[in-house]
């Protein structure tokens, strides 16, 4: 092979790396023309290092590969046949979404076959970001939200921080079911990330799913049955409650609180109600989620929800593989607790715009779960390699 495996997964890392450190100037309200490149030039490292990792990867895995490239296809028609956004807009957005489970499928079977290796790296990626965290409270200026003062955020936005704070503390806890973390230390982390994301940078979404991770590390103590079915059903049931609180009760303080997420909801019933058959199944294409509504100012929004906006955009197509490509991961993971974080990866993203989404956060987050499927295997040749 020209590229060794090795060689693949540097060249992974160090773009993250690099993409996390030059992200006010990238993204935000800070961002340069050739700081944008450079930050789309590590998406494209990152791109590269997964196709050039192919067979290395485990065969385990493979369904994310055929997953992202079957959507693609349908993704890439349906906004070709519905929108004027072109093939460019949607082969962006998709990666969007999927460029970091293929480096989860990367990340995970170099990680499960060098142990040493995915213990020093995620503790590496853990300690860079939160000194970049760090740093962007010590330079950057204020950030403002909902007409109201918040911390400084280092990665282009409050949200954007939030989630990379989140995912620190997932990579913490991945560490302790390994035994690398005492429970003491971890404790401390997880009350100051819960803390500054709520308190600091005001992101009630990520601050919720802290908290209902720490109710799910319990409840994996105890027999819940058909696990992955409760990883997909609870949050599409609580979206399910809003749609009825929506029609049948309608408060207004109800969409205060959900700061117009309610209103969005309804105008994206409104919008579904109108697809045809063929609408259903591959979606209305990229960008076609973007409304305008009197709820933010007439400024073209999307629904706030990415399962939602895969329905939207990609239709049912999208949707059910792209959550069928969670439950997969799901097994893969074994009896490791760190399963449960794929529920708050689902659950950030039913209610938001959540890791599904955000490239970056996406990325760190994924090393958690890379580290667990590494230590979840007591021999490699459980699993089929390819």
């Amino acid at each position: 092979m020209l590229f060794s495996e090795k060689l693949c997964i540097y060249l992974a890392v160090f773009s993250l790396v690099v993409k996390m450190v030059i992200s006010p100037l990238a993204t935000g309200d800070y961002q340069i023309a050739s700081f944008r490149l450079l930050n789309y030039a590590c998406d494209a490292g990152i791109l590269l290092s997964v196709l050039l990792y192919l067979p290395y990867t485990y065969k385990a895995f493979l369904f994310i590969h055929g997953a992202f490239w079957l959507l693609l296809f349908f993704f890439v028609l349906s906004t070709l046949i519905y929108t004027n956004a072109g093939g460019g807009a949607a082969i962006s957005q998709h990666l969007k979404v999927y460029l970091p489970l293929l480096f989860f499928s990367m990340l995970a079977s170099y990680f499960h076959r060098n142990k040493a290796s995915a213990v020093s790296c995620s503790r590496l990626i853990a300690i860079i970001t939160a000194f970049l965290l760090v740093l962007g409270l010590l330079i950057l200026p204020v950030s403002m939200n909902r007409m109201e003062v918040w911390w400084p955020s280092y990665f282009g936005g409050l949200h954007t921080t939030a989630y990379m704070a989140m995912a620190v503390l997932f990579i913490s806890y991945a560490f302790v079911l390994n035994g690398r973390l005492p429970t003491k230390a971890f404790i401390a982390i997880s009350a100051l990330i819960l803390l500054s994301i709520f308190f600091g940078w005001g992101v009630r979404t990520a601050a919720s799913a802290i908290v209902l991770l720490i109710l799910f590390v319990n409840l994996s103590k105890v027999k819940l049955g058909n696990a992955p079915l409760l990883l997909l059903s609870f949050p599409l049931m609580i979206l399910a409650l809003i749609f009825i609180l929506v029609f049948v009760v309608g408060t207004d303080e109800f969409d205060y609180l959900t700061s117009g997420r309610i209103s969005m909801y309804q105008d994206k019933f409104k919008q579904l109600a109108g697809n045809s058959i063929i609408n259903w199944l591959i979606g209305n294409g990229a960008g076609s989620d973007l409304i305008e509504t009197d709820i933010w100012w007439w400024a073209a929004k999307g629904a706030h929800s990415d399962l939602l906006t895969f329905l939207v955009e990609g239709g049912m197509s999208y949707l059910l593989v792209t959550l069928a490509v969670i439950v997969n991961i799901y097994k893969l993971l074994g009896k490791s607790e760190a399963r449960f974080f794929l529920f708050v990866f689902v659950f950030t993203s039913t209610f938001s715009n959540g890791y599904f989404t955000r490239t970056l956060p996406a990325y760190v987050f994924l090393f958690s779960l890379a580290l667990a499927f590494a230590f979840s295997y007591a021999q490699q040749e459980q699993l089929d390699e390819k």
